[in-house]
C-alpha cells in the first residue's frame, strides 16, 4: 500500500473520529452530562474492559447451600462505572443490569411517590446501596466496609438488615445492623451488633420483623424465633440431625427441608409455629429442593434424575403430586403474593447432564435462562423473556424477587452475581 493510500486512510479515520466526538461534546451539552457519560449510553455493555472474577477454593460458587468455606471475592469497588442495559422486550418492557459488580441480598421498597428503589449491598466491600428499577442512578447510603459478604437477610425497612460473612478462621459471623445517617454527606455507617457464631440458616418471616434461626448445639441443632435484633428469643425446634435449610413462607409456618444432593434423599417438612408439630410434607425424593407457596398450600420441587432433573408441584391439601409444565430449579423461581396460581420462574434452555442440584450449587454446571409465567391451575404457561437473545449473554438466574406492586421481577445472574430488573406488568 503507498503512502499516499495510508494518508488517506489515516485522514478519513481522523475525521470520522473528530465527527464523532464532535456529536457526543454537543449531546453531552444538551443533556448536562460529562462526555465519558454520553458515550457510556452508545455502547450496550459500557467501556468494555471490566471482569470480575471469583477465585474459589472449593471449585464453585455456592449461592443457594451452604456457605462454601474459605471463598475469596474480588471485583470493582466504587470506582467501577455502573452501566444501565435496556432492551426493549416486546412482551414485557425492559431488561436492566442494575449492577456490575457482585451483590448479596435484595430488599425492594415503594416511597409514598409510587417509585420502587432495590437496595443490596457490594459483595467485595460490603457498602450499601439504593438503585431504581429503571437502574438511572444509584446511591450508596452505607460506606462501613465488610468485606466478602456471602449473605444478607433484610428486616422491614431497608435500613435494617443482618450481613453474612466468613472471617479469617471459616467462623460464620452474622452481624445485626442499622443503617444510619452521619450528618456529613449522603453516606450513612452501619452499626450494630454480632449474633451468635456459626448460625447455619437464618429466614426472615414473611413480614420480616422476626427471624428463625438454626444454631449448633453440641450434637444438635436449636430451631430459634426472635425479633431481628436477637430480642424475645424463643426455642421451637430441637433436632439431632444437622444438616437442615428453612425459609418462612407463612406466618405460622416454617418450611424445613434436608440439604439437598443428588446422591441422597431428601425430605421436607412444615413446622407449626401454633403447635410446635412437625408434619412430614414431601419425602424420599433424591435431590429434593423445594419452594413453598406464601400460602403454604403449594410446594414447588425439583428431583434429581439419572444425569438430570424433574419439576414437581404438590398440593399440600390434596396431598397430591403432579409434574410441573416447566423443568427448572425451585430457587429459581418466586411466588406470587397478589395472585396465588402465579409463578414466576427462570427456565434453562439446555440442562446439561450431571449431578442435581449438586454440579449447579458448586458451580461445576452453569445455565441460560429463559424467563416465565405460569398459572399453575389453568396450566398456560407465558414466557417473558429469552435474556440470551436480548443482552448477548446467558443469564443463571437466582434469587428472584417481586416487587411489592410486582410490576417488576429482581434477581441476581448466578454467574457472576450482578442484579438486573425486569418489568414484568404495565
Amino acid at each position: 500500500m503507498s503512502r499516499k493510500t495510508i494518508f488517506i486512510i489515516a485522514l478519513i479515520i481522523i475525521l470520522l473520529l473528530g465527527g464523532l466526538f464532535g456529536a457526543l461534546f454537543f449531546v453531552s451539552k444538551d443533556l448536562g452530562e460529562p462526555v465519558g457519560e454520553t458515550l457510556k449510553t452508545f455502547l450496550p455493555f459500557g467501556l468494555g474492559g471490566e471482569d470480575v472474577s471469583f477465585p474459589e477454593r472449593n471449585n464453585g460458587e455456592n449461592d443457594v447451600g451452604e456457605f462454601p468455606s474459605g471463598s475469596d471475592i474480588q471485583g470493582e469497588g466504587d470506582s467501577a462505572p455502573e452501566n444501565n442495559i435496556e432492551t426493549v422486550i416486546s412482551k414485557t418492557g425492559v431488561l436492566r443490569q442494575l449492577s456490575v459488580v457482585p451483590t448479596a441480598g435484595i430488599f425492594t421498597s415503594t416511597d409514598s411517590v409510587g417509585t420502587t428503589e432495590v437496595s443490596y449491598v457490594e459483595r467485595q466491600t460490603g457498602h450499601i446501596y439504593t438503585v431504581p428499577t429503571d437502574g438511572r442512578a444509584k446511591n450508596r447510603i452505607s460506606n462501613t466496609t465488610i468485606p466478602g459478604i456471602r449473605e444478607v437477610a433484610w428486616g422491614n425497612i431497608k435500613n435494617t438488615l443482618i450481613i453474612r460473612y466468613l472471617d479469617d478462621n471459616d467462623v460464620i459471623k452474622s452481624f445485626f445492623g442499622i443503617i444510619t445517617e452521619t450528618g456529613q454527606g449522603p453516606d450513612g455507617t452501619l452499626e450494630g451488633t454480632f449474633l451468635s457464631n456459626d448460625i447455619q440458616t437464618i429466614a426472615a418471616s414473611p413480614g420480616k420483623i422476626r427471624k428463625f434461626t438454626l444454631l449448633p448445639f453440641g450434637n444438635s441443632l436449636i430451631g430459634t424465633i426472635s425479633d431481628f435484633d436477637d430480642k424475645n428469643k424463643k426455642e421451637v425446634f430441637n433436632s439431632s440431625f444437622t444438616e437442615w435449610t428453612a425459609s418462612w413462607p407463612e406466618e405460622n409456618t416454617i418450611s424445613l427441608a434436608t440439604k439437598p444432593s443428588g446422591n441422597a434423599e431428601g425430605f421436607l417438612y412444615f413446622l407449626n409455629l401454633k403447635t410446635l408439630n412437625l408434619q412430614k410434607v414431601v419425602g424420599g425424593v433424591n435431590g429434593l429442593t423445594a419452594l413453598t407457596s406464601p400460602e403454604a398450600t403449594r410446594v414447588l420441587y425439583s428431583q434429581a434424575e439419572k444425569n438430570g432433573f424433574t419439576t414437581h408441584l404438590y398440593n399440600v391439601p390434596k396431598k397430591t403430586s403432579s409434574m410441573f409444565l416447566l423443568t427448572t430449579l425451585p430457587e429459581k423461581c418466586a411466588w406470587s403474593k397478589i395472585a396465588s396460581e402465579i409463578i414466576y420462574c427462570a427456565v434453562p434452555e439446555i440442562i446439561p447432564q450431571g449431578t442435581y442440584p449438586d454440579n449447579w450449587y458448586q458451580g461445576v454446571l452453569s445455565f441460560s435462562d429463559t424467563i416465565w409465567k405460569v398459572n399453575v391451575e389453568n396450566g398456560i404457561p407465558d414466557i417473558l423473556a429469552r435474556p440470551r437473545e436480548l443482552t448477548g449473554q446467558g443469564i443463571d438466574l437466582i434469587d428472584p424477587v417481586l416487587t411489592e406492586n410486582e410490576e417488576y421481577l429482581i434477581f441476581r445472574n448466578k454467574k457472576d452475581s450482578t442484579l438486573w430488573s425486569l418489568k414484568i406488568a404495565d
